[in-house]
């Protein structure tokens, strides 16, 4: 297992991931103070590409999710486009 980071811009966007046990097996939320944005940390069996495919194509309104989503050790926050 991998452990994974990414940021997103509200709390309800992660939640179709954080709820999909098949997917995440454990994670802790970061919030901000000024802005409603999040970071998500997860443990997943799942490679980095198949959760970039799964986040941007199965939830709605996911593009910072997968553009922000790296492996944990190499996490900078910043949209890869």
């Amino acid at each position: 297992m991998e452990n994974f980071k990414l940021r997103a811009e509200f709390l309800e966007d992660v939640i179709p991931l954080i709820t999909n046990t098949k997917i995440v097996k454990g994670f802790s939320l970061e919030r901000d103070e000024e802005f409603p944005d999040v970071v998500l940390t997860f443990t997943s069996e799942w490679s980095l590409d198949d959760l970039r495919k799964m986040i941007q194509y199965s939830i709605e309104d996911s593009h910072v999710m997968y553009q922000t989503l790296d492996y944990e050790v190499n996490y900078t926050g910043e949209r890869n486009g």
